[in-house]
């Protein structure tokens, strides 16, 4: 999860455990998920995070608030991006490879079925409604800091993935 640093606690942008459940519900769904594991870890900004996905109608850099605040992680330290910009530059200060309890992921893969800019891209497991091996979905790398961060592979829909959930 990722916090901004406008708030009482430090912002961050944070993995989120996505375990075994591929369809995600859509993007509704997704941000569901991100703010009930939130909520279960007792963060205080619990119902304010999104996941970094996209959809044929949506993406990050539509759905989500563009902050001019630092973007990081929940350890209230690690500078993930200084602003939105930084953010979507293809660029990270840190790899977000820490969950909502502060457990560590390396080498983690997180769907996002978007670019490192914050635009939509494709797959997405058809909006993130199936988790079918015959349908693909894109994702991108948690321990990356480079544009793969969001965009690093294909796989199909059936493989389990992360989400990286960013607070609002």
């Amino acid at each position: 999860m990722l916090s901004r640093g406008a708030t009482v606690l430090p912002a961050s942008q944070r993995s989120i455990g996505c375990t075994r459940d591929r369809n995600l519900g859509g993007l509704p769904g997704a941000d569901d998920r991100c703010n009930t594991l939130a909520m279960e870890a007792g963060l205080a900004n619990a119902g304010s995070f999104m996941a970094w996905l996209s959809t044929g109608e949506a993406s990050p850099s539509s759905r989500m608030t563009q902050h001019d605040e630092p973007y990081l992680l929940l350890d209230g330290e690690t500078i993930i991006a200084e602003h939105w910009d930084d953010l979507t530059d293809g660029s990270l200060g840190g790899a977000i490879k820490v969950d909502e309890t502060g457990a560590v992921h390396e080498n983690t893969r997180v769907w996002t079925g978007t670019e490192a800019s914050g635009e939509a891209s494709s797959p997405t497991c058809h909006n993130w409604t199936t988790g079918l091996k015959g349908v693909a979905g894109l994702r991108g790398s948690s321990s990356e800091t480079t544009s793969t961060w969001s965009a690093d592979s294909v796989t199909n829909c059936a493989t389990s993935a992360r989400l990286v959930c960013v607070e609002q």
